[in-house]
């Protein structure tokens, strides 16, 4: 049977109509049309730019945000059946620490040759930092007594870090899962550097690039910078290898900053002495060589001032072997043509006073332990210390809500009610001059079976290039299966970090704020405390309008009595995802305060308000608090709409009673401006005409359009259809899972999922 050819032709309405007769040509012609239709699909399908899945079997689950869950051996996602979960604390991996609410150090000291790391109570330290540990360019600029006084970490020639670009690009679960695991192909770099100083290393400075391009930060691993000690080796002092334990780790992402000469500072810095050779490392495992860090030094043909007490080194495998200098590439001089000699760096060492802080109580938080419920915890621990008296105390405290405290008798903890959270912290004090040490945890948490889980995969990065789309993503299938009586959805979060910011004021300040049009100037200028407190009573529309300015009036004292001010909670303009990664309040007079989630405050994540404790509503003063998190990009997601397309969005929405008082009409994501299409009951809208959008809150506003000055064009029940392509970042994404059994027979079965991007 001969193939139809390929030959498009409009037939004509009137090819059709009544009584016309049907002919072997236009049997023909149709069928030509056919096959054209379907070349151009195929056009569509195979010409357009192709799209990569990654697959992931099983899901990629952060343990640390995900509780009530565990694996099956079919590699799906299902409730946890345990009753009990252990936890190991060496603090060698700080994932466990709460470092906004600690006020004690985990310091990593060097014992013949073994690294001890502890919690303990901070030393005592001088104001001055040492900064000689360095190595200066060959341009540095110097004074007639030869003392450095600029460019002196100039580098004309950076080397790569990342992926190895030589193997073909991969991301593993279980690499998202360990980004320090040796089997991946990772291109890394070392410096090693004698100590001239005893202490503190706070912060290393280097100079570092990132590849041009407003995606540049797109990077899948952070940079990670390592202090590690060295082994020596023929002669040479080499990296620690295979086995290692760090000194001190920071990881960083220049999200709101480039890169360039850039001092790291370590949240737990670790202790060097003066004489002794240690390693600073530098990796990125699985940032792909279009989005990746460089790290800038002089190769053995431009540097004749030889730095003596180090060397570069290079790494193929994610730090278990090292190389030393490395090798010549085929690359351009400046990107890494010959190999590096050293690599640009200055050590900032705070140094020691004799002795500890005395009387005086330093706390060690753990952040929030997810589980099934708990019943029971039970402690075990390698320390020195004794209970709650003595010259030497440690005292251990429990909480299964982040407020309410208790302390640990006999090792060992019961709750009354059972949730599935459960907050450590622990008490340090000494009034000699030495420190309670911690240097070992294991928690053991007795439970109930769970009726709710929650389970949160690790941000995915892929390799992307600059699109002409509107993001890199395609699909995401993230499918499950559910049991009669048991309930689940899905949400998608975004690795991309988010700053809002309120201003706090007394009823007296606004007077500042008369621009907004609900202000009365002559009110309220040149007022009292009492006198404007009055004036909002009375106007609510006030207060009101100061909220969508995210200006909030809190309270004050009179006569030794608190008055309270106008808000409950804060609300939110974005979608945050747990957890909250930051908050903190710059006081107009005085230092930054520094809350805590669970401990000073919780949010509400379907409503998208904080809501701070009342014992603390004092402690908001008037200044600024910003507030910084992952925003959501969709929630609620069911597994009938998977795979969800990421860069078209169709949503059906019938018109609520709500919907026509407040004249607004929610999307379930942010849109680009503009809308692709809206329909109402099938009948076209205009964007700027029929309705405005106001993208910042992801909702449709339509105006009055009679005398009554509250009816539109809307009516109850109304079908809206609008179209539009969702507003998301070139960053990682996350998927989130959270689902509820009334019947713990029951079960849900979270599949393999997998992720979609163009290329």
């Amino acid at each position: 049977m001969a193939n139809c050819p390929a030959k498009y032709k409009n037939l004509g309405l009137t090819s059709f109509d009544e009584q016309r007769e049907i002919t072997v040509q236009m049997l023909r012609q149709i069928c030509m049309n056919d096959e054209w239709l379907k070349q151009e699909l195929e056009k569509v399908k195979y010409e357009t730019p192709a799209v990569n899945r990654k697959r992931f079997s099983p899901i990629p689950v952060d343990k640390l945000q995900s509780y009530g869950y565990k694996v099956s051996s079919n590699n799906d996602v299902v409730f946890d059946s345990s009753t009990s979960k252990e936890i190991e604390i060496d603090f060698s991996d700080l994932s466990y620490i709460d470092d906004a609410k600690k006020t004690c150090v985990i310091e990593s000291i060097l014992v013949d040759g073994e690294i001890i790391n502890q919690a303990k109570i901070p030393k005592k330290t001088t104001s001055a930092i040492d900064k000689s540990t360095r190595n200066y360019s060959p341009w540095a600029v110097k004074d007639n007594q030869g003392n450095i006084i600029g460019g002196d970490m100039t580098a004309n020639e950076h080397w790569y870090v990342g992926f190895d670009k030589n193997r073909q690009y991969e991301m593993r679960p279980n690499w998202l899962e360990d980004q320090s695991n040796n089997e991946i192909p990772s291109i890394g770099r070392a410096q090693t550097f004698k100590a001239k100083a005893t202490g503190l290393l706070e912060s290393v400075v280097l100079n570092i690039k990132a590849n041009a391009g407003q995606d540049k930060y797109n990077t899948a691993s952070p940079l990670i910078v390592q202090i590690r000690k060295t082994v020596e080796k023929d002669g040479v002092k080499y990296p620690e290898e295979f086995g290692y334990n760090l000194l001190a780790e920071e990881k960083i992402r220049f999200s709101n900053s480039s890169p360039d000469i850039v001092s790291i500072a370590f949240s737990n810095p670790c202790t060097v002495e003066a004489g002794k050779t240690y390693a600073i490392v530098v990796l990125s495992p699985l940032s792909h060589p279009t989005h990746c860090y460089w790290l800038g030094g002089w190769n053995k043909h431009c540097h004749a001032d030889v730095y003596g007490d180090g060397d570069a080194f290079f790494t193929f495998n994610n730090g278990a072997t090292w190389i030393r200098y490395g090798q010549d590439d085929d690359v351009e001089y400046h990107e890494g043509r010959y190999a590096p000699q050293d690599f640009a760096f200055q050590c900032h060492i705070r140094t020691f006073q004799t002795g500890y802080d005395t009387n005086k109580d330093f706390w060690l938080y753990l952040k929030p332990i997810f589980s099934n419920p708990v019943k029971r915890v039970t402690l075990s621990a390698i320390d020195t210390g004794e209970a709650s008296s003595g010259s030497i105390q440690l005292e251990y405290w429990g909480s299964n809500d982040g407020r309410n405290w208790s302390k640990f008798t006999n090792n060992r903890l019961d709750f009354a009610t059972h949730t599935c959270m459960t907050f450590i912290k622990v008490r340090m004090k000494s009034t000699i001059n030495d420190t309670p040490i911690i240097e070992y945890l294991r928690i053991t948490l007795d439970t109930d079976v769970p009726d709710e889980m929650y389970v949160r995969t690790h941000y995915y990065y892929p390799k992307t290039t600059p699109m002409l789309g509107a993001n890199s993503w395609g699909k995401v299938n993230a499918p499950f299966k559910l049991d009669p009586s048991v309930s689940c959805e899905a949400e998608i979060i975004r690795d991309r970090e988010v700053t809002e910011h309120f201003i706090i004021i007394e009823p007296k300040d606004i007077e500042n704020y008369t621009w907004i049009d609900e202000i009365d100037s002559t009110k309220v200028t040149g007022k009292t405390n009492d006198q404007n407190h009055k004036y909002l009573t009375d106007n609510p529309s006030a207060v009101a309008a100061l909220k969508e300015h995210q200006i909030y009036v809190t309270g004050y004292t009179k006569n030794g009595t608190w008055v309270n001010g106008f808000f409950d909670n804060f609300e939110f303009i974005s979608s945050p995802a747990y957890p909250i990664l930051d908050c903190s309040l710059q006081p107009i007079t005085g230092k930054t305060k520094i809350f805590g989630e669970w401990h000073d405050f919780t949010f509400d994540y379907d409503k998208d308000k904080l809501t701070f404790f009342s014992d603390l509503k004092t402690s908001l003063v008037p200044g600024t608090l910003s507030v910084k998190y992952n925003p959501l990009f969709i929630s609620h997601l069911t597994n009938e709409e998977m795979p969800i397309v990421l860069d078209y969005f169709k949503e059906t929405i019938q018109i609520t009673e709500e919907m026509l008082t407040n004249r607004r009409i929610p999307l379930r994501a942010s849109a680009l401006d503009p809308l692709r299409d809206v329909f109402l009951n099938d009948e076209e809208l205009i964007e700027d005409i029929d309705f405005t959008v106001d993208y910042n809150n992801s909702e449709l506003i339509f105006e009055v359009v009679n005398t009554d000055d509250e009816s539109t064009i809307l009516s109850l029940n109304d079908i809206l259809e609008v179209v539009y392509t969702p507003s998301l970042d070139d960053a990682g994404i996350s998927i989130g899972y959270y689902a509820k059994r009334e019947n713990i027979r029951k079960q849900c079965y979270i599949k393999p999922n997998y992720i979609e991007f163009k290329t």
